[in-house]
Parts: C-alpha cells; sequence; structure tokens
C-alpha cells in the first residue's frame, strides 16, 4: 500500500493526517509485534540421569470433594403496611435504595452543550495582560487595560409546578435540577415553584411572589416549567398566564414527565413541526413555527420536552439559533379553552380499560405493568422494575402505567390495582405467573443489592424481625429477598450495639432528614407550643410566638456544646409546627454559627448574619436591618387595618385575602459577648425589643452562663426583672440562685427553666 493509498483510507474514516501523523503511525507500526507471533519457547531442561533406580510412588488419590456452602439465608423485605391490617408478625423498619426517575442524565447534560457559549461581561472585568504591558513600554504609563470578562450566556429557571398531579415527580424535579446544575452550560440554574394560583415561591410553602420576578432585563435567561400540564390551575389559566409572561421575555419550554402520546389529554396539547429563532436566545413571541399538518393556532407558542436527550438537544440547537428543528408546540392562548379533563374512562369496565390501554401503551408501559401485577403497586418499587428490566425506559413509561386508570392512589408512594385489574394484567402474560413472579423478585433483589450501601434515594420497607418495633401484616407481601451483605449496608450490625427501641429518635437524630418528608403533606395551622424535650416523663415546651404579649422574648443559658443542642433542637421544634409562610429565623452570631449547623438550609431562614469577629460590619448593620424590616410590617399592617401581628393572623385564618406576613425570630448567640463587645448596639436592640413584638418580631438571646455582664446588658440578655423575656432554659449546672426569676405576672417565666433531661 501506497503513502496515497493510506491518506485516502484513513481520510474516509476520519479527518485527513498530516504528514506527521502518517510518519508517527508508520513508526509505531514498524514497533508493534504482530499478535500471532510468539517469542520461540525455551526447550525444556532434560531430568538429571539418575544412577539408581528408585521406586515410583503410587497414583495419588484424588482429593475428596469438599462439602456444599449451604445457601445463604435470605431475607424477606416488605412494603409498609396498611392500617387496620391483620398483624403476624414484628418488623424493624430500613431505608431501602431506589432507582433514579431521570434515566440518562449524561446524555441530558451532553444534548445541553450548544448552549455552553460564554460572552463578554457587562459587569466584570479582568486584567489584559499583555496589552497592560505594550501599553506600558509604549507610553511608559502604569495603567492597567482591562477587557471585559468571559462569562456564560445564559442563566436557568427551572420552575416545578406543585400542583395536585405533580406530588410523584418530586423525586425527578431533584434529579434535573441536580443535573443541569452539574451540566454547567448556564450563569446559575435558579429553582423556583409554581403554585396554584399562578404565583411563583423559592419553597413550596415560602410566601408568594409575582411571575415576573423570574424577569431578566438583559433577556439572557431561559426558563424550564415541569409539569404535566393538568392540574386545575392549568384548566382555568393561572399557570398558562404565568408561562405565557415568561415566554414573551426569554426562551421558554415545557417539561413534560408524561409521555408525548398522552399531551393531548393535558391543558397543553402539542401540534408537531418545524421551529426555529431569528437569533440565539430570543423570546418565543419570535419563535417561527410551521406544524407539520395545519396551521398554528393563536397564542404565544411554547416547545413541550419529553424529558430524553433527544428532545433536550433539539431545544437546545434551537435556542442557540441553528437552522429550524423538529419540536412539538403548544399554542398558550390569552384566555383558557374551557376545555375539562377527561374524566370517562373511568367508567369503563375494567376489561375494556386494560384492552384499551394494552392497545394504545407502549411497548415499554404495557410490560411494566404486566411486571408490577406479579409485584408490589408501589412507585419506588416500579422505579426499581422499571429501571432493571426496561433499561432505558424514561418516565413518560412509568406516567402511562400510573395514569392508566388500572392503579389508585393508597396514600403516600403506595398505589392498589382497582378491582378486576390485576387479574386481567396477569391473564396477558406469556408464561406462568409462579415464572413470571420469581423473575421480577430476583430482578428487583439484583437492583438493591447493587445500589445498597450507594448514596442513592432511599424509601422506607421493613425486615422480620422478632421484637422489632413494627407490625407486620398479613397484607405485606415480600418484594425483595436480601442476601446477608446486602442486609448489612441497610441495618446495622447485629454485634454493634443498639439504642433502647423505647428511646424515640430526638430532633437532633432527624438533621439529615429533608423537611418536607419530615412535615409530611403540610405543617400544622393552629398555634400550639413547641415541644423541645422532656424532663423525667414530663414534656417541656415553649411557646415562642403565642406566649404572653407583655414578655415576648426568650433566653437560652448554658455552656456552648449545651446551649447549642438546646437551640438547635428548639429551631427544628419550630420548624416542624410552622411553615416558611408563618414563620422564619434570622440567625446572628459571631462564632462562624457553630450553633447553627444542619439550620441553614430550612427554608424559614430569611437572612444569616453570622461571622468570625465582633468588629464584622454585617453586625454593625444588623439594628438598622431590622428597624427597617419593623417599619415595613407596620406599614403591612395599617393597610389590613389591624394594629399587631396576632390580629393580622387571626384576619388571615378567617378567610381574609391578605399576603403570608411570617413571625420573625431573631437568634443572637453568644448575646452576652457580642454586646460586651459592641456596647452601641445595645440601645437599639432595647428599642427594638420594645417595640418589635406588635409587628411579629421575637427575639432569643444565647449566652454562654460565664460570660461578663456589661452595664445595661442584664436586662436583655441577662433575663433579669427589668427585661422582656418571657421564658429561659438554662443548662443543669447553672442553678437558679445565680440569676434572679422573671417577673412573676407570667405564667411562662415565673422560674427559670433547667434544660430538659432528655432533649427533643
Amino acid at each position: 500500500m501506497t503513502i496515497n493509498r493510506l491518506r485516502d483510507v484513513l481520510s474516509a474514516i476520519g479527518p485527513p493526517p498530516d504528514a506527521r501523523e502518517l510518519s508517527e503511525m508508520l513508526w509505531l507500526a514498524c514497533h508493534i509485534s504482530p499478535s500471532g507471533e510468539r517469542p520461540p519457547a525455551v526447550p525444556p531442561v532434560p531430568p538429571p540421569a539418575v544412577d539408581e533406580p528408585v521406586d515410583a510412588p503410587g497414583p495419588l488419590k484424588p482429593p475428596e470433594p469438599a462439602a456444599p456452602r449451604p445457601p445463604e439465608p435470605l431475607t424477606e423485605l416488605h412494603p409498609r403496611p396498611d392500617p387496620g391490617a391483620e398483624p403476624v408478625g414484628r418488623a424493624s423498619e430500613v431505608l431501602v435504595p431506589t432507582a433514579p426517575m431521570l434515566a440518562d442524565p449524561l446524555g441530558v447534560q451532553r444534548a445541553l452543550r450548544p448552549l455552553k457559549r460564554r460572552v463578554p461581561s457587562r459587569h466584570r472585568a479582568e486584567l489584559d495582560e499583555d496589552a497592560t504591558a505594550a501599553r506600558i513600554a509604549d507610553t511608559r504609563l502604569w495603567a492597567p487595560v482591562l477587557v471585559p470578562s468571559p462569562e456564560r450566556w445564559l442563566g436557568l429557571s427551572l420552575v416545578v409546578d406543585t400542583g395536585p398531579t405533580m406530588r410523584l415527580w418530586r423525586p425527578l424535579a431533584r434529579e434535573l435540577a441536580e443535573t443541569l446544575l452539574r451540566q454547567g452550560a448556564f450563569q446559575d440554574v435558579h429553582l423556583s415553584y409554581l403554585g396554584e394560583k399562578g404565583h411563583v415561591a423559592s419553597t413550596p410553602d415560602a410566601p408568594p411572589q409575582d411571575p415576573g420576578t423570574l424577569l431578566d432585563a438583559s433577556g439572557r435567561r431561559a426558563v424550564l416549567v415541569l409539569s404535566d400540564c393538568s392540574g386545575p390551575h392549568w384548566w382555568n389559566g393561572r399557570a398558562v398566564r404565568a408561562v405565557r409572561r415568561w415566554a414573551q421575555a426569554g426562551p421558554t419550554a415545557i417539561v413534560q414527565p408524561l409521555a408525548e402520546r398522552l399531551w393531548r389529554r393535558t391543558a397543553a396539547p402539542t401540534s408537531p413541526g418545524l421551529a426555529a429563532l431569528p437569533r440565539p436566545g430570543a423570546p418565543n413571541t419570535d419563535l417561527r413555527f410551521a406544524p407539520y399538518d395545519g396551521a398554528a393556532g393563536p397564542g404565544v407558542p411554547v416547545p413541550v420536552l419529553e424529558i430524553a436527550p433527544r428532545w433536550f438537544g433539539a431545544w437546545a440547537r434551537l435556542v442557540s439559533g441553528s437552522d429550524p428543528q423538529p419540536a412539538a408546540v403548544a399554542m398558550l392562548p390569552d384566555r383558557p379553552s374551557g376545555a375539562a379533563p377527561v374524566r370517562r374512562e373511568r367508567e369503563l369496565p375494567i376489561a375494556e380499560r386494560v384492552r384499551r390501554f394494552l392497545a394504545t401503551a407502549s411497548p415499554d408501559a404495557a410490560e411494566l405493568a404486566a411486571h408490577v401485577a406479579v409485584s408490589v403497586p408501589s412507585l419506588p418499587v416500579m422505579r426499581l422494575i422499571q429501571h432493571r428490566i426496561l433499561g432505558g425506559s424514561g418516565p413518560g413509561q412509568l406516567a402511562e402505567v400510573l395514569l392508566s386508570g388500572l392503579l389508585r392512589p393508597a396514600g403516600g408512594v403506595r398505589y392498589e390495582f382497582v378491582p378486576g385489574a390485576r387479574e386481567a394484567l396477569l391473564d396477558t402474560l406469556p408464561r406462568p405467573e409462579a415464572l413470571h413472579t420469581r423473575h421480577v423478585l430476583e430482578a428487583v433483589s439484583a437492583e438493591i443489592e447493587r445500589r445498597a450501601g450507594t448514596s442513592a434515594e432511599t424509601f422506607r420497607a421493613l425486615l422480620p424481625a422478632d421484637g422489632g418495633p413494627v407490625v407486620l401484616t398479613a397484607e405485606t407481601d415480600h418484594f425483595a429477598l436480601l442476601t446477608p451483605q446486602a442486609r448489612s449496608h441497610l441495618v446495622p450490625d447485629p454485634m454493634t450495639p443498639l439504642p433502647s427501641p423505647a428511646r424515640p429518635p430526638t430532633l437532633l437524630d432527624l438533621a439529615d432528614v429533608p423537611l418536607f418528608e419530615l412535615a409530611g403533606d403540610g405543617w400544622p395551622r393552629h398555634p400550639r407550643p413547641t415541644v423541645i424535650g422532656v424532663d423525667g416523663e414530663d414534656p417541656v415546651s415553649v411557646d415562642v410566638l403565642h406566649g404572653e404579649p407583655a414578655l415576648p422574648h426568650g433566653l437560652i443559658n448554658g455552656p456552648r456544646a449545651v446551649r447549642g443542642a438546646l437551640l438547635r433542637t428548639l429551631v427544628m421544634g419550630l420548624a416542624l409546627d410552622h411553615s416558611p409562610s408563618t414563620l422564619n429565623f434570622v440567625f446572628v452570631g459571631y462564632n462562624g454559627g457553630a450553633s447553627f449547623t444542619e439550620l441553614g438550609q430550612l427554608p424559614h431562614v430569611a437572612a444569616s448574619a453570622t461571622t468570625e469577629r465582633t468588629d464584622s460590619p454585617p453586625l454593625g448593620r444588623l439594628p438598622e436591618a431590622l428597624e427597617a424590616e419593623r417599619e415595613r410590617r407596620e406599614s403591612i399592617l395599617q393597610n389590613a387595618g389591624v394594629t399587631s401581628w396576632d390580629e393580622y393572623q387571626e384576619a388571615i385564618a378567617s378567610g381574609r385575602p391578605l399576603i403570608p406576613l411570617p413571625a420573625l425570630v431573631v437568634i443572637i448567640d453568644d448575646a452576652g459577648p457580642l454586646l460586651h463587645a459592641r456596647p452601641e448596639l445595645l440601645n437599639p436592640l432595647a428599642e427594638l425589643c420594645d417595640a418589635g413584638p406588635a409587628q411579629g418580631l421575637r427575639f432569643i438571646f444565647c449566652s454562654p452562663n460565664d460570660a461578663p455582664t456589661p452595664p445595661g446588658l442584664s436586662g436583655y440578655a441577662a433575663g433579669t426583672s427589668a427585661s422582656p423575656v418571657g421564658w429561659a432554659i438554662t443548662s443543669p449546672s447553672f442553678t437558679s440562685s445565680r440569676r434572679r426569676p422573671a417577673p412573676p405576672s407570667s405564667p411562662h417565666a415565673s422560674h427559670p427553666t433547667n434544660a430538659p433531661s432528655s432533649p427533643g
């Protein structure tokens, strides 16, 4: 073969090589031995001659085969029981890993690469070293040359719908947000939640804000709305108006967890066609859309994406100003169409429902339904089956099964088949039911064993255990069999001493559990004291918001370790008892925020001023910021025609359409040393303590018991009779003789309260 022929062959399968690359290829080929050649074998050395014959040993006896090892005992894994079922035993609760909902996160990240471009920044500049050196050489002036810094082209707002039908897609929202954040194509990824009234919020229970807060004046922000477009706020037009507003300002798309075949049944049906933008990052109002069939209807065009890499790739190329891309576009009108969701299929006989589902569903969805029929219809178990058996199927196929009319919710992540549906699906199996059940059981068990011990999302299940704290019922059939190795990753080692089963977990033990899991479907709305522990058998509670009006503030006093535990317990208890629209926190401290460890992620935290030094500027600006907040609250109360925060909350409870005004609990850690070092803060804080309770401000002072007490501090940070401190918690080592009791007029503060013997 000639050099030219070799170059032609290599050019046909890739970029044409240059002379250097050809030389290196030929040199490497000369120094690589062909795989068929072997080095010459070394001739065997003949054994030495033996002068005298030696008796040859007899034939060796074959070793006896080892006794077969007994099979490892497998442990059944059961779902959590239904209330009221017949008990058959005891079990312990474990956390079992489940499979992700986002089937191909790496594929989604690769698909968004067209958006990974940089542009000159409008606000930040950097030093151009070459131009600066040239200027100094030419002009002898040491003046820097600054040029705009490169930055990411687009920012991204991911808006998650919180409608009643979106609860099961919460894990998908978390996975999608993490995938977009790790992709690195955007300036920032801002997560918001779309409420049922068309407003947005930073958390599902945070105060609502106008949808216009997501708009960017520069036009360099894209919006992705994760929604199934099936909630009532989509049919009445409230959600549509918010999406139209974002689409008129920048590139906007709807990310649909449902399969494409189900979109026609939602409030945002689509039409397939070709879409193009006249320039990169243009708003949707400039989108040119040509349907494959017919003409586009009136309204603002919004692309709808299935959660798959090819859909994200087409949208990324569309936003980046590429050639016309295939797209499914929903035309969002100015007024709702007045249509209603489809409900007639619920009236069909079950056999007809199964027949229609098998005729119209995708092959993966039909197969998944058959697998679920021989297992447990729980959402985490369905995800395990889907990931292990069906491979690359996504949330769309799971949605087809959940919305088929063959399942109905049974509380939490559990579902149940409607009467007759399981039997009708089992009749469609191509193999005996016992073999199919064994196949699904082995697949789920293998997937759990593969994910055990990893950082995967978990769900609660039951392991049979004598004397366990949970009742095992006859209806909770097992869905997996665990080996001892997998079981060891789910429960502690049997040789490790366990805490007494009679001891419930404390709030500090639950600090790592997501707050929405602890709060369940919502926070209690009725006022009640916050339980922070027990003293013997009596509960210890503190009423921070609705205590004595004349003594609204509190004090926590003791060594740092005890004080920090009491403070975190109190904050966790308040967060569980009150939603972010009812209560907010402000954390203040100069020790780096050690006492507020694990509390910064709470959705209730409005601000945090934790520094390393007492002379930090944020601490000096604290009274001014709190006074501005107090005046803002006073204006809101006046506009509502009430005089106090308590009256405002009563008006909201009675049904008046008022914006939420959460109480603001300001927690100042190391208050004694802080105010001793910064005495200029004492009088402004004292005035806020006097005037702030009417506007919903509450102060909690935390101080060590051996801290110096500067003049004037004893009233507000030491809890004397001259202070408005209505309750106090002290450590057991700090006796009441070292401080005077609070005024006896308050039922909450007649005596200093010792720290509970068992924190909550």
